[in-house]
């Protein structure tokens, strides 16, 4: 191998970094692996996974940058959709909103910003969950619960721990199956 292809071998295993040295212990410890298990651990590994590893991974100073960080008209647009949807079901007195892989929890708060101003008998029967595989940042949950303190239920659950009857369901970026 030429030591260009070598140095470049070596900066590749480096970068890996914990997330990839588990997958690549499991693989040799029990074999060939499945893509799912393979994904969730390169992404939500405790250490070392793409969305777990504490750097900013969205946004401008990310890696990509998603429709929530160039205009709120998406979740207002999903906003007036769950109004519409809300008052369809005979406008019930609760109503639970959850966003499946809810990240930073941009889109809730869109939604409800939009909600709120638009439809505030909705706004006054809609409890918000939010549920991200190791549950959404902590910064997330305060300012959502800053501006929305009268919502019945803001909380963060792992994937794996969601259990919803009755409830909107939005999936968004990154859903479990």
């Amino acid at each position: 191998m030429p030591e260009s292809r070598r140095a470049q071998s070596r900066a590749g295993q480096h970068r890996r970094g914990h997330a990839g040295d588990a997958i690549a212990r499991r693989i040799a410890e029990s074999g060939p692996i499945p893509f799912t298990g393979f994904m969730e651990a390169a992404l939500y590994a405790p250490q070392g996974g793409y969305y777990t590893s504490g750097r900013q991974t969205w946004g401008p100073g990310g890696d990509y940058i998603t429709s929530l960080d160039v205009s709120p008209v998406f979740a207002r647009t999903l906003g007036r959709q769950l109004a519409e949807c809300w008052e369809l079901l005979g406008s019930p007195s609760s109503f639970e909103l959850v966003e499946a892989g809810a990240g930073r929890g941009w889109l809730s708060m869109g939604m409800l910003e939009y909600v709120k101003g638009a439809c505030p008998g909705l706004y006054d029967a809609l409890a918000v969950k939010l549920v991200e595989l190791g549950g959404p940042p902590e910064a997330a949950m305060r300012h959502l619960r800053a501006r929305h303190a009268r919502q019945q239920v803001i909380q963060r659950q792992p994937c794996g721990e969601a259990q919803h009857a009755d409830a909107a369901v939005l999936i968004h970026r990154h859903a479990k199956a």
